[in-house]
């Protein structure tokens, strides 16, 4: 029996009904995450290695998540464009997950040869062999983002029709929980286990000298496929009302692969009536032109135009400060490793505070929770100064990086003094590494 405080926050903000809908749009935001965390991971990458550059390739590379701050402008064109004979939704999402499986499994054949690693050594340091070719590693990082946000279009306007009325509001907990579990499955894993460190420290008995558990290309061919085996799953069994297609593929399922089964006359006939649940999409096709001249006048709406406003400050102040934050924090001499298992350590509080709060984003006042949380944010932004300021009180030179002088080898207390003599010789195959103190985690 579950308490019943769980119950009723069940209760509150689902159906039985709406389970299985809720379940598809998650892992269809969960495929979004992995594509924004394998892009997310490559800032890291090239901050960590000092070959790699500076913040002139941070910048550049920075091109590529504009996309998704852009897709209001090719949106109309998702939502009024479409093969009837596919589906509304469907048209767009086979499109682009195959396109996204296809570039991965591409982009890992050419990625450690744009990082500029040794072609003989896959965890060789970013910029070892050639200068890192960040132009096609923006151009073809700005095309995932690109497909990803037009994915994201699709999967928003698909969950619409795929919840019930009175739960439609569960999309954005759907988008927060898929996303954020997909990102985390991505990021985390290719930041981690691609580097030698955590492998050595934590996973393996015998340590191996730089060599990860993970090389990036082969991440990219396994959610390549991936992608390409989950949009084909999704082709076959999820029926979209209206799709002539999908009736083609169901009825050559029913007779074909389940003639003798049971699943045949009582599974395929349950979807059926499942999908009564999901609503007409939309009224009759609306023109390009017309879709445009929606969008200028619900921009033009006082309370929209107030909402854009708080967003964009949020965007600003929020997480641009938390993204050069991390990259000062790798430039401090601070693992990307470990600041990828503290993200880990916030995963499932991204999982819990949507279920927690979307009762109160539901309701008539949807806006009222985050403008209250939206201050103390504001405020928490100014402690990253600080933060940044006084790094270097609180590193201490790692027991991996000594320093030989003439008589006897002795701990590096301090890198980056300048008054090292000319008779001393560095021991180490980049920069130095550094630890913290618990209480400096604690703070972050």
């Amino acid at each position: 029996m579950l308490p019943s405080r769980f119950k009723k926050l069940c209760t509150c903000f689902t159906s039985y009904q709406d389970i299985p809908a809720i379940l598809l749009l998650i892992l269809l935001y969960v495929f979004q995450g992995i594509s924004i965390g394998i892009s997310a991971s490559v800032p890291f990458l090239l901050q960590s290695n000092y070959r790699a550059g500076g913040y002139n390739l941070q910048a550049t590379f920075s091109i590529s998540a504009w996309p998704f701050a852009m897709k209001l402008l090719w949106a109309p064109i998702v939502d009024s464009i479409y093969v009837n004979f596919i589906g509304k939704r469907k048209s767009w999402l086979i499109i682009t997950q195959y396109t996204i499986g296809i570039e991965l499994i591409v982009l890992a054949s050419r990625i450690d040869d744009w990082f500029g690693r040794d072609p003989n050594k896959a965890w060789s340091q970013l910029g070892s062999h050639h200068p890192v070719d960040i132009i096609p590693l923006t151009i073809t990082f700005f095309v995932l983002t690109f497909l990803t946000a037009t994915q994201d279009i699709a999967v928003d306007g698909w969950a619409l029709t795929l919840l019930s009325k009175k739960n439609v509001g569960l999309a954005s907990t759907c988008n927060k929980v898929g996303q954020s579990l997909g990102y985390a499955l991505s990021f985390i894993p290719l930041v981690c286990l691609e580097s030698p460190d955590i492998p050595n420290k934590y996973l393996r008995r015998t340590p191996i000298a730089d060599k990860g558990l993970i090389t990036f290309s082969g991440f990219l061919y396994a959610w390549g496929f991936g992608f390409m085996i989950f949009n084909t799953v999704l082709v076959i069994f999820k029926h979209e009302k209206g799709s002539k297609l999908d009736g083609i593929i169901r009825h050559f399922v029913k007779s074909r692969l389940f003639s003798k089964s049971k699943y045949s006359t009582h599974s395929l006939n349950s979807e059926q009536t499942s999908n009564k649940n999901e609503q007409t999409d939309g009224s009759e096709k609306v023109s390009l032109l017309n879709t445009y001249k929606t969008i200028i006048g619900v921009i033009q709406l006082k309370p929209v135009a107030l909402y854009l406003i708080m967003i964009v400050s949020a965007k600003v102040c929020a997480f641009g400060t938390y993204t050069a934050t991390n990259l000062k924090l790798i430039e401090q001499g601070f693992a990307k490793e470990k600041l990828a298992l503290l993200n880990l350590g916030f995963v499932p509080m991204e999982f819990i505070l949507p279920l927690l709060f979307v009762r109160f984003t539901t309701g008539p006042k949807p806006l009222t929770s985050g403008l209250m949380i939206f201050l103390p944010r504001l405020l928490t932004n100014c402690l990253f100064i600080p933060i940044i300021h006084f790094i270097p009180h609180f590193r201490m030179i790692s027991n991996d990086t000594l320093m030989m002088n003439n008589s006897n080898m002795t701990t590096l207390n301090n890198y980056t003094t300048n008054n090292i003599n000319n008779n001393t010789i560095i021991l180490m195959k980049d920069k130095p590494t550094y630890s913290f103190p618990l209480i400096f985690y604690a703070i972050l």
